[in-house]
């Protein structure tokens, strides 16, 4: 009886460390799967974070490129527009400069106007004079008259040219700055002065259909353009334009 016992005993200790050690196992393998599953998670998440990292290196990479290349811009775009204000400022200086020299050929002028008219005087005296004489005198006033009111005519053309060129590079200056509303009026002044001048009619035009979208004023001034400068280079181009402007 205690031998049947005892068998029992050992059977159920047997038994026992059977399910110990299999328990075991199976808490060990589970360890183990949750080990491997927890590396491979850390695996995954360290190479996402790594994609990531680079992702994001990339994008510093490229925002560091747009930086200095929005400097660069901004450093260009300072420097462009100190040149046009200097040139600006240069292009003032010479038309204020230019004025007062017109003013003071004006005065000469007038002077000169004075002597034309004294010379005029003498002429008609000198018809009243014994007819040789008088002929010769007259010959040599006329000689004089000419002379003097082509130098009036001259030197009055020459200082409104000049000074209505300083107005269109005035324009243009201003308008390479995107100041529109001074270009206008300094392409105007060029005209008042120069009314037959085709490139301030062109850039007038120009700035009437791009800058302020008015097809009427910007056909006027194309036409303008073509009829003092028949044979323009860009002939077929602006009849083009035009046509686009009046449909």
């Amino acid at each position: 009886m205690a031998r049947k016992a005892l068998l029992i005993i050992i059977f159920l200790l047997v038994i026992l460390y059977a399910v110990g050690i299999s328990w075991l196992f199976l808490n060990t393998y589970n360890k183990n799967k949750q080990l491997s599953e927890s590396t491979e998670e850390s695996s995954s998440f360290k190479k996402k974070l790594q994609e990531e990292l680079s992702t994001l290196n990339l994008s510093q990479e490229a925002l560091r490129k747009e930086n200095e290349q929005l400097k660069s811009e901004s450093f260009n775009y300072l420097k462009k527009q100190k040149e046009l204000d200097e040139a600006i400022e240069k292009l003032s200086a010479e038309l204020k400069k230019r004025i007062a020299k017109n003013n003071d050929l004006e005065k000469e002028l007038q002077v000169k106007r004075g002597d034309l008219q004294k010379l005029k005087a003498e002429n008609e005296s000198l018809l009243r004079v014994n007819e040789f004489t008088g002929n010769v005198q007259v010959r040599k006033q006329q000689e004089k008259i000419m002379v003097l009111e082509k130098d009036l005519t001259g030197s009055k053309e020459k200082a409104r040219i000049q000074e209505a060129l300083l107005h269109y590079n005035l324009g243009v200056a201003y308008t390479k700055e995107k100041n529109f509303e001074m270009a206008l009026d300094e392409y105007r002044k060029a005209l008042k002065l120069n009314p037959k001048d085709p490139d301030t009619y062109y850039n007038l035009a120009i700035l009437y259909d791009d800058c302020y979208k008015n097809p009427k004023r910007a056909i006027e001034n194309y036409k303008k353009y073509l009829g003092l400068r028949p044979n323009a280079p860009d002939l077929d181009e602006v009849k083009e334009w035009i046509s686009r402007l009046e449909q």
